[in-house]
């Protein structure tokens, strides 16, 4: 990684012949519609936000596009969307975890996207012919269709959901994530029981009026600064570490997603949680602001990054995987 990297050839070896091959096969595996005969080459990968269009009957190439008017204009497409649900078959392009039932000594498998490229959707800004025209230039980087949720009927308890930089409902400058959790875990069967949303510039008033209406009873918000560290914590500034663990009950589901863009706070909140030998969260996703991550210079200036390589990066979702957290690189 760290040659790919100071060398700028993830791109390049994504196009190699022999990383073609796993790449289209992720990528098949991760539509959620597909058109019909005889076409049934070509699918969707919708993420809610910015789908993608992808032929996967081309294997010379990577033909992906932002716009379904580049299918053939007689293609029927099938509607229904499907969950990513990922088997052994799948072993060669995806990660695994495995874990097991401490009260019955059972083991079982759940698998998540690998950690690949620049920690984004593996393709973007590495695929020439790509519109770079203002309505298409960062779909590649808020793009979250590579995401892997958890398998159906995995997780029979509550469903708890915090999300640190929650501006609005639909809204995100990264993309909404909370209208993305709420649909792309439903097709799973995830239903969240309860949301906890903080952000420091939206007031509640401004935030619960974005939030549907079906989910008005189950959504809590917060106007805030969130702490760094378990000795802030306070009502006024909640370090989420702790404030996950006092609503927190045996046996329920936690999802924690993070990205408020200030290195500090965020790496405070991760190395808390790699420290801590029972941190109470299944899912945890992270946008990791690095210097090092040269494809993403959206993130403007390094002073601004947290001082890091992008193989340091590899590192913290790795460590974070290890501990049993399906841990993902957010957008």
């Amino acid at each position: 990684v760290d040659e790919w990297a100071e060398n700028k050839q993830i791109c390049e070896k994504l196009h190699k012949k022999s990383q073609r091959k796993y790449l289209h096969d992720f990528l098949n595996l991760m539509c959620t519609m597909r058109y019909l005969p005889p076409y049934e080459d070509w699918c969707i990968i919708d993420d809610e936000f910015v789908p993608l269009v992808y032929n996967g009957g081309n294997r010379d190439e990577y033909e992906i596009y932002w716009n379904r008017e580049d299918v053939p204009s007689d293609a029927v497409l099938n509607i229904t969307k499907r969950a990513v649900v990922p088997t052994e078959e799948d072993e060669h392009i995806v990660s695994k975890l495995v874990f097991e039932d401490e009260t019955t000594g059972e083991k079982y498998t759940e698998y998540i996207e690998p950690l690949v490229s620049h920690l984004r959707f593996p393709l973007a800004h590495c695929v020439a012919g790509m519109p770079e025209i203002d309505m298409y230039k960062f779909h590649g980087v808020m793009f979250r269709g590579w995401i892997i949720p958890p398998p159906p009927n995995t997780r029979p308890k509550r469903k708890l959901y915090f999300d640190a930089g929650a501006s609005a409902w639909m809204q995100g400058a990264g993309g909404p994530s909370l209208d993305y959790f709420v649909k792309i875990w439903g097709r799973s069967e995830h239903q969240f029981d309860a949301i906890y949303a903080f952000e420091m510039e939206t007031s509640e008033k401004k935030f619960m009026k974005s939030v549907p209406d079906e989910y008005l009873d189950i959504t809590n918000y917060q106007q805030c600064a969130v702490s760094s560290t378990a000795e802030e914590n306070s009502e006024e500034h909640p370090f989420l570490p702790l404030f996950i663990k006092n609503k927190y009950h045996t046996g329920d589901y936690v999802l924690f997603k993070i990205d408020i863009d200030s290195p500090k706070i965020e790496n405070g909140n991760i190395e808390y949680i790699l420290n801590d030998p029972n941190p109470k969260i299944d899912e945890l996703f992270w946008e990791h602001h690095i210097s090092g991550n040269y494809l993403m210079e959206e993130w403007g200036a390094s002073g601004d990054l947290d001082q890091m390589s992008l193989r340091q990066s590899y590192d913290y979702f790795l460590r974070l995987r290890q501990k049993g957290i399906r841990a993902h690189s957010w957008v």
